[in-house]
């Protein structure tokens, strides 16, 4: 979102008529680089706003001190104090509170600073080069805020300027009569202008208050007013308020009030004490203003800043993935090369033609390797495109896991490793015959790998209109907090430099179970081996995944 929200509370433009003691709203800018500071006040110069510039931080804390200012546009990147410390120094030693801040930067990379700089003060940020409607329109939400501030204020104090020129010409009058008189004041404003005691107990509330809540000035009386204010903020909203009435301090607060109606508004509530001439607290005088529309602002502000760092992180992750991905593919593609040129120059010289009929087996097994290889990524890339359909047809399930077995006996036999088969006889099922068989041949591939050895069981059976395929290996096994990642692109539960593969294998087998209307799950101790547990419909459907 490019600006926040302003608030529509209960509140009159201020005017030369209404508030003649309002001081004109100045805007502080601070950049160290002269081109920056006339390019800004062009800018803003329509705004009709008092400009004030500064072109170093220490310059900038000067200017503060002179006067009070609406806003501050500070440059992050300042020679001596940057704009982060500069902005501490501003909230630390401001004399009228909480000066709104805004960050200018020149770099992307500065917005992880900038985020943390909301701390010191600041409400947004803005990257050069800026642009000029986004920035008058940012800063004619914090002028308005100041000047609806400041017109509290002249309110404030011309109610009590009122009052002691009411004293002074009439003090014949009673404290009952004065009391009368003030209270009139309070009910004829437009503002949300509320009343208490000494004790601060509420007594009178305008009709603005009593519109906004729907309730009556009695339901008010005392604390009742705390009925109305939010269960989650009405404990923190009467410690200060007690607080305050003892201390006799200024009372300032947001908290989320009860509306006409049922919903809740943020207010910004600021109360004031009334003295006597003896120094002695008559009364209190509050002011309410609806904030809904700025805490609304900066919540999806907060929210917007979240997404872009999970997109930023998510880029990040994915970039660090393709690099792992590309190193892991460079390596694995290059394994089956070199035994192959081996064997091609060993055949080159060979004259044996029994030999050369071995060493031929050999560079067949290296090039289906490689086709395999290749195979796995073509997979990748139709399946993120949709592009990976399903054929199905009547397929004798037994069958294809007995070929299964065979194919693998002879590399099972030369790594010690028994295959242990279990089937069912005439198992027959609606699948893509070559996906079905990529599936079967994934996992007796990977239960060897991982084996160490040890026999793996294959198993086949069928029950309530399912098919049940079990390969169970009894090897390193997989650690918990990995089993359901290894289903994932480029995810492996052993490190590649032991064990090679793209990390692509499981992830193409849950592809083509799930598209296939099944499911897959992996149940694993850490050295005891895994079991993968497919479970397939008897009949799947011709679909893309």
């Amino acid at each position: 979102m490019d600006h926040p929200v302003t608030s529509h509370a209960h509140f009159v433009a201020p005017t030369a008529s209404s508030s003649p003691d309002m001081k004109m709203p100045s805007i502080l800018i601070v950049d160290d680089h002269p081109a920056n500071l006339l390019a800004f006040e062009a800018v803003l110069g329509p705004l009709g706003h008092h400009i004030v510039t500064a072109s170093s931080g220490q310059e900038a804390l000067k200017q503060l001190r002179s006067g009070d200012f609406a806003l501050v546009l500070l440059d992050v990147q300042m020679p001596g104090l940057d704009g982060f410390e500069t902005a501490s120094l501003i909230q630390a030693h401001s004399p009228t509170g909480r000066i709104p801040i805004i960050f200018i930067t020149a770099a992307s990379q500065d917005i992880e600073q900038v985020m943390k700089g909301y701390s010191h003060g600041a409400v947004d940020y803005l990257l050069k080069p800026v642009d000029p409607d986004i920035l008058r329109s940012k800063v004619a939400v914090f002028v308005e805020l100041f000047e609806k501030g400041e017109l509290i204020k002249a309110q404030e104090a011309l109610l009590r300027q009122r009052e002691r020129e009411r004293l002074e010409r009439e003090g014949a009058r009673t404290l009952a009569e004065s009391e009368e008189r003030y209270r009139s004041l309070v009910l004829a404003t437009a503002h949300i202008v509320w009343t208490a005691d000494r004790q601060g107990h509420v007594m009178v509330n305008s009709p603005s208050w009593m519109a906004f809540t729907g309730q009556s000035a009695e339901e008010h009386r005392g604390l009742g007013w705390l009925e109305a204010v939010h269960p989650d903020d009405r404990d923190e909203a009467k410690r200060r308020w007690v607080e305050c009435v003892k201390s006799h301090e200024p009372y300032g607060i947001e908290y989320r009030l009860r509306r006409q109606g049922g919903a809740h508004a943020f207010m910004s509530v600021r109360a004031v004490p009334v003295f006597d001439r003896d120094g002695t607290v008559r009364e209190w005088i509050g002011a309410s203003t609806d904030i809904t529309d700025r805490k609304t602002a900066e919540r999806e502000r907060e929210l917007l800043y979240a997404r872009e760092r999970h997109a930023r992180e998510a880029a990040q992750e994915a970039v660090q993935v393709r690099d792992d991905f590309l190193s892991v593919a460079s390596h694995e593609l290059n394994t089956p090369l070199t035994p192959l040129k081996l064997q091609l120059g060993l055949l080159r010289r060979e004259t044996d033609p029994a030999r050369i009929a071995s060493r031929l087996d050999t560079i067949e097994r290296q090039i289906d390797r490689f086709g395999e290889l290749v195979t796995r990524l073509l997979d990748v890339s139709r399946i993120a495109a949709g592009r990976l359909a399903l054929e199905p047809e009547a397929l004798n399930l037994t069958a294809a896991m007995r070929d299964i077995a065979a194919r693998f006996a002879p590399e099972a036999a030369a790594n010690g490793c028994e295959l242990r088969l279990s089937v069912e006889d005439g198992i027959v099922g609606w699948f893509d015959r070559v996906r079905m068989d990529q599936v079967l041949a994934n996992l007796v591939s990977n239960a060897m790998k991982y084996g160490q050895g040890g026999p793996v069981d294959l198993c086949l059976e069928v029950s309530d209109g399912l098919v049940h395929i079990r390969v169970r290996d009894h090897g390193i096994g997989i650690e918990p907090q990995l089993q359901a990642r290894i289903f994932e692109r480029f995810e492996r539960a052993a490190s590649v430099r032991h064990y090679g593969g793209f990390g692509l294998g499981l992830w193409i087998v849950r592809q083509i179970v799930e598209a296939s209307g099944g499911h897959i799950v992996v149940e694993s101790t850490p050295g005891k081996g895994a079991t993968f547990s497919v479970d397939l419909p008897l009949r799947s459907r011709a679909i893309r995944c």
